[in-house]
C-alpha cells in the first residue's frame, strides 16, 4: 500500500511539474518525504527537466527551493534552451546551496553533450550575451585549452572535440566582448592562434580557419561602430607596450594599433574604411592640399621631391624644424627621399659596372691586376661602400631601438634586406682580402701554358721554373728553417704537378687545332697575345726560358686562378646583390592602386613556384638517375666521336646524374635537342628505344602535367587576390606606410649616417638634462589616462555592438516572443483556475445557506439564481480556457464537494 501511494506521489509530482500545476506541486512538496524528488519519467527527465521544458519559470524556482531536489546538469540544459531567466534562478540556488563556483561548472550526466561541455563554453558558442554575462558575474570561466584540464583522455576524438568546443566559445564574439578589457586585441590574438592550429592540427583545419576568420570579421566590425574623429584616434593609436619604450617620445597620434593588427594580418581590420582614413590623414600631413591637387602637379611635385632629397636632407639635419627640412616630417616626403636614395644607390651600380667594364688595360703597367681584373678600389667602389655602410647602420640602430620587434612585424622584408647586406659585405671582404694578398702575400699559383707550333707559351712572366735548380738552392741555401724548406719543397712539388696536368691538357687541345685550324679553341688561342716566355718541359729548357725563380707577377688570364678564388667568390656575391638591390625597388611600387595588386600576386606565385619544386624536382631527379643509367656506358664513344669532329669542347648530355639532371632542367625550355638521344653504335636500338621512351615520359610527366599544374596554381594565386584586390592591396600598402610613419626613419641612406641637430638634442636631454624622474611620472600619468580612455572607449564601442546584434535578433525573434506569451496565458489559465475553483465552493456555500434561511415565497428565486451562477462558472471553465485540469473537476450537484484528485489526496492522506 505504501508503494502504491508513493508511486501516486511521484505521478502527481510529475504530472504537476509538467503542467505548471503550482497549487498541486506545493501541495505534494508538504509530503517530499514520502517519495524521491529526483525520480524521473519513462523518458529519463526529472521534474526540473520537465519544467524547464515547458519554460515555466514559477515551477522552476519552486523546484529549485526543495534542498532535495538535485539540479544535476539543468543549468546545462536551461543555457542550452537560452531560457535566461531559468539560469537566473539556477545561479541564484547554487549561490544559496553555497556550491559557487564549482556548481557552474556541471557537465553532462546522460550524454546529451559533449563530456568537456559546461554552461559558459555552450552560452558563448551560440552568443548568448545576456546568459553569458550572467554566469561571469557568479563565477562562471572559460580557461585556455592549453592550460585547463579535460575529462577525457587526450589524444582522443573526444579530447580532440573537446578542445575545438572551448576554442569555439573563446572566439566566439559574446565571449570576446565580456571577458577581455581589449576585445579588439584579444581577437588579434585568437586569429593567429587559430591560424597556427590551423597549420598543425591538419584534421580540423576548416573549423580552425573559420574561427580565425569570425575573430578577424569580429575585429573589423567593431571599430565599425566608431562615431567621431576622437574615438578614432583612441582606438587607432593604443598600445602600451609602445608607450613604455624609452624611445617613445609622448606622440599619441602614431597608428599603434594599425601597426599590430599588421603583425597578427588582420587584413580586414586594416583595409576598414576607418583605419585607411586614418593612415591617409597622417600619411599626407604637412601636405594637406596634395591630394585637391591636379595629377600633373602631384607628379610634379613628387619628382621635384625626389631630385631634391640630398638637399632636403641636409637641411633636416641643420634645421629639423624650419622648411624645407621640416617636409621629412611628412611620411609621403620620407617615402620620396627613400625612393630616392634608392635610385641614387642603383645609379652608382650601373656606373660602377659601366666603369669596370670600360678600363683600359694597357693605360698602366703598374695595376694591380689578378686574372686579368683591377682589383684597386676606385671611387664608386667606395661609394657602394659608403652606402654599404648606411644600410648597415640603419639596421643596427633599428635593432638597437626595438630590438627583433621590427622583424617579427616584417619578417620577409627584413630577412630580404639583410641577404643583401650580407651579399655586399661578403664581396667587400673578398676584395679586401685579395688585396692584401696581393700586396702580402708570394704568388703560388701558376699560369697554364697556351701551346702554340711547338712551344709552350704563357702571357705573362711564370713565378717559378725548375731550370736552373741552383737557383732554388740559393733562394734557400741561407735558410736554417728545416720546416720552411719542406714547406718550400712540397709547393714546388704541387707546382710541377699542376703544370704536368696542364701540360697535357695543351698538348690535346693543340692536336685538335692542328685538325681543324677554324675550330673555336684554335681561333681562341690566335687571339691571345703571346709572350716570349717559356717554360722547361721534360728537363730540357726551351729557348726563352724564364730563370727567374718565384717572381711576384701579377695574373692577367681568368684561367689562371682557380675556380674558388676569392675574387670570383666576391664577384659573384656583388652579382646576386646587385640584381636583389634591382628587385627591392618592386616593393616600393605597391602603393600604386593598378601596380599594387599585380606585384601581391607576384610575390605570391612565388610560394607557388617553391610548392611545384618540392615535386618536380623528385621527378627531375629520377629521370635524370635513370637517362645517366643508360648513357654513362657510351661517355668514351661520344667523346671519340666530338674528336671525329674537331669539338673539343662539346658537351655530353647524359655521362653523369649532373649533366642529364642539367639536360633534363633545359628541355623544359626547348633546349636539349632530341638528337642527344642517339649513340654511336649502329646496332644498339634497345639503348635508344628505352632513351626515347624515357624522355617521352618525362615530358609528359614535366611538361604536359607539372607545367601545366603550375599555371592552374598561379591563375587561381592571381584570381583570388584580384577577386579580393582592394583587401589585399590596402593591407600591402599600409605595411609600406608604417615603415614611414616614425620620426627615426626619417634620414635615408647615406644621410642617416649623419645625426641631425634634434637628435644630438634628445641624446643630451635623456642622458645629462635634470628632470628626467619628472619627464618619466608625466609621461606615465599621460599613458595611464589614455589607457583608461582606450577601455572606456572599448566599453562602450561593445555596448553598442551588443545593442546592435540584439535588435537583429529580436528582428527574426518572433517565436521566442510566442514562447513567452504561451506562458503568459498558461500562467494566467491556472490562477483562474483557482479563482474559479474557490468561487464555486463560495457559491455552494450560499446556496445552501439560503435554502436553509429563505421563506417559501423566495425560495424558488434563490435556487433559480444559484443555478445560473453556477452555469456561468462552468461556461467560464469549458470555453474560456483550452485545457481543463482534474484537480479543479466538481461533481457539478451545486454541494460544496471538492476535486475527485484532492478526494484522492485526503483519502491518502487519512490511509497514511
Amino acid at each position: 500500500m505504501a508503494e502504491e501511494a508513493r508511486r501516486m506521489l511521484e505521478e502527481m509530482y510529475l504530472s504537476a511539474a509538467e503542467k505548471g500545476e503550482k497549487k498541486a506541486m506545493l501541495l505534494v512538496l508538504e509530503h517530499a518525504d514520502l517519495f524521491d524528488v529526483n525520480c524521473t519519467d519513462g523518458d529519463e527527465s526529472t521534474a526540473l527537466m520537465l519544467a524547464l521544458e515547458n519554460r515555466n519559470i514559477d515551477m522552476i524556482e519552486i523546484l529549485l527551493t526543495e534542498k532535495r531536489v538535485q539540479m544535476g546538469d539543468i543549468l546545462l540544459r536551461a543555457v542550452n534552451a537560452q531560457f535566461t531567466p531559468a539560469v537566473v534562478a539556477i545561479c541564484k540556488a547554487v549561490k544559496a546551496r553555497k556550491e559557487l563556483p564549482g556548481g557552474l561548472f556541471c557537465h553532462s550526466e546522460n550524454g546529451d553533450f559533449h563530456p568537456d561541455m559546461t554552461p559558459a563554453v555552450l552560452a558563448a558558442q551560440h552568443n548568448l550575451f545576456d546568459i553569458l554575462k550572467v554566469l561571469i558575474e557568479y563565477g562562471a570561466t572559460i580557461d585556455d585549452p592549453d592550460l585547463c584540464e579535460f575529462n577525457t583522455e587526450e589524444f582522443t576524438l573526444e579530447h580532440s572535440v573537446g578542445r575545438i568546443n572551448v576554442y569555439r566559445a573563446l572566439t566566439a564574439v559574446a565571449c570576446i566582448c565580456l571577458t577581455n578589457t581589449d576585445p579588439l586585441e584579444a581577437a588579434f590574438k585568437l586569429s593567429r592562434k587559430m591560424r597556427k592550429l590551423s597549420e598543425s592540427d591538419f584534421e580540423f583545419r576548416a573549423q580552425y580557419e573559420q574561427m580565425a576568420e569570425s575573430c578577424e570579421e569580429f575585429a573589423a566590425e567593431l571599430i565599425d561602430y566608431i562615431r567621431d574623429s576622437k574615438e578614432q584616434n583612441i582606438a587607432l593609436t593604443h598600445d602600451p607596450k609602445e608607450w613604455s619604450r624609452d624611445s617613445f617620445r609622448g606622440d599619441f597620434k602614431e597608428p599603434f594599433k594599425v601597426k599590430t593588427a599588421i603583425t597578427y594580418d588582420q587584413k580586414q581590420f586594416v583595409a576598414h574604411p576607418h583605419c585607411q582614413q586614418s593612415l591617409v590623414e597622417r600619411w599626407y600631413k604637412g601636405l594637406e592640399t596634395y591630394r585637391r591637387m591636379k595629377s600633373m602637379k602631384q607628379i610634379f611635385l613628387s619628382l621635384l621631391f625626389v631630385l631634391c632629397f640630398p638637399f632636403i636632407s641636409a637641411c633636416y639635419i641643420v634645421a629639423p624644424k624650419r622648411k624645407p627640412g621640416v617636409y621629412l616630417n611628412t611620411p609621403y616626403v620620407r617615402y620620396l627621399c627613400h625612393a630616392g636614395s634608392q635610385i641614387l644607390f642603383l645609379t652608382f651600380l650601373v656606373v660602377h659596372f659601366v666603369h669596370s667594364s670600360s678600363k683600359d688595360k694597357s693605360e698602366k703597367d703598374d695595376r694591380k691586376e689578378v686574372g686579368g681584373m683591377d682589383i684597386a678600389m676606385s671611387v664608386w667602389d667606395w661609394m657602394i661602400v659608403f652606402f654599404l655602410l648606411a644600410m648597415t647602420w640603419k639596421e643596427v640602430t633599428t635593432v638597437v631601438n626595438k630590438g627583433m620587434t621590427p622583424f617579427k612585424e616584417n619578417l620577409q622584408g627584413k630577412v630580404f634586406d639583410m641577404i643583401v647586406i650580407f651579399l655586399y659585405w661578403g664581396w667587400l671582404l673578398c676584395r679586401f682580402y685579395v688585396i692584401w694578398q696581393f700586396q702580402f702575400q708570394p704568388k703560388t699559383e701558376l699560369v697554364p701554358a697556351l701551346m702554340q707550333n711547338e712551344s709552350v707559351v704563357v702571357s705573362s712572366p711564370i713565378y717559378y721554373s725548375p731550370s736552373d735548380d741552383n737557383a732554388m738552392l740559393m733562394e734557400v741555401g741561407n735558410d736554417t728553417d728545416l720546416n720552411e724548406l719542406r714547406n718550400k719543397l712540397a709547393v714546388t712539388m704541387q707546382q710541377e704537378k699542376y703544370l704536368q696536368d696542364q701540360l697535357d691538357k695543351l698538348l690535346t687541345d693543340r692536336q685538335y687545332s692542328q685538325e681543324d685550324p677554324e675550330s673555336e679553341d684554335s681561333s681562341y688561342n690566335h687571339r691571345v697575345k703571346r709572350s716570349p716566355a717559356r717554360v722547361k718541359i721534360g728537363g730540357s729548357a726551351k729557348q726563352g726560358t724564364s730563370s727567374t725563380p718565384y717572381v711576384g707577377t701579377n695574373l692577367t688570364t681568368m684561367s689562371a686562378i682557380s675556380a674558388t678564388h676569392p675574387l670570383l667568390i666576391g664577384e659573384g656575391m656583388l652579382a646576386i646583390a646587385k640584381v636583389f638591390s634591382f628587385l627591392s625597388v618592386a616593393r616600393m611600387t605597391v602603393v600604386h592602386l593598378h601596380i599594387g595588386p599585380m606585384q601581391i600576386s607576384f610575390g605570391r606565385m612565388g610560394s607557388d613556384i617553391v610548392k611545384f619544386l618540392v615535386l618536380f624536382s623528385l621527378i627531375l631527379v629520377a629521370f635524370a638517375v635513370g637517362m645517366s643509367e643508360l648513357y654513362h656506358l657510351y661517355t668514351m664513344d661520344l667523346m671519340n666521336d666530338c674528336i671525329k669532329q674537331a669539338e673539343p669542347r662539346c658537351r655530353i648530355p647524359y655521362k653523369d646524374f649532373q649533366a642529364a639532371f642539367m639536360s633534363l632542367f633545359w628541355s623544359l625550355f626547348g633546349m636539349t635537342p632530341i638528337e642527344t638521344l642517339e649513340v654511336s653504335v649502329l646496332n644498339h636500338w634497345v639503348t635508344e628505344m628505352v632513351g626515347y621512351i624515357l624522355f617521352a615520359l618525362y615530358q609528359v610527366i614535366a611538361i604536359v602535367a607539372l607545367l601545366n599544374i603550375l599555371i592552374a596554381m598561379m591563375s587561381n594565386t592571381y584570381t583570388r587576390i584580384e577577386d579580393d584586390s582592394d583587401i589585399q592591396w590596402k593591407f600591402a600598402r599600409s605595411t609600406l606606410w608604417m615603415t614611414y610613419y616614425e620620426e627615426s626613419s626619417s634620414l635615408s641612406p647615406p644621410f642617416n649616417l649623419i645625426p641631425s641637430v634634434g637628435t644630438i638634442k634628445a641624446f643630451c636631454a635623456s642622458k645629462f638634462l635634470k628632470g628626467k624622474k619628472a619627464r618619466y611620472r608625466k609621461k606615465s600619468l599621460a599613458v595611464e589616462i589614455k589607457d583608461q580612455e582606450y577601455k572606456s572607449l572599448m566599453q562602450e564601442l561593445v555596448k553598442r555592438f551588443i545593442f546592435s546584434k540584439k535588435g537583429d535578433e529580436d528582428s527574426s525573434a518572433q517565436e521566442t516572443w510566442m514562447l513567452q506569451l504561451k506562458q503568459e496565458v498558461s500562467g494566467f489559465k491556472y490562477d483562474m483556475f483557482e479563482n474559479l475553483g474557490n468561487l464555486s465552493k463560495t457559491v455552494s456555500n450560499i446556496h445552501k445557506s439560503v435554502d436553509e434561511n429563505a421563506p417559501e415565497d423566495g425560495g424558488q428565486f434563490g435556487s433559480e439564481f444559484l443555478k445560473n451562477m453556477e452555469n456561468v462558472v462552468k461556461h467560464a471553465e469549458d470555453v474560456a480556457l483550452p485545457v481543463r485540469p482534474d484537480i479543479f473537476t466538481n461533481s457539478g450537484n451545486g454541494d460544496d464537494q471538492p476535486s475527485e484528485v484532492v478526494y484522492a489526496d485526503y483519502e491518502m492522506e487519512e490511509e497514511l
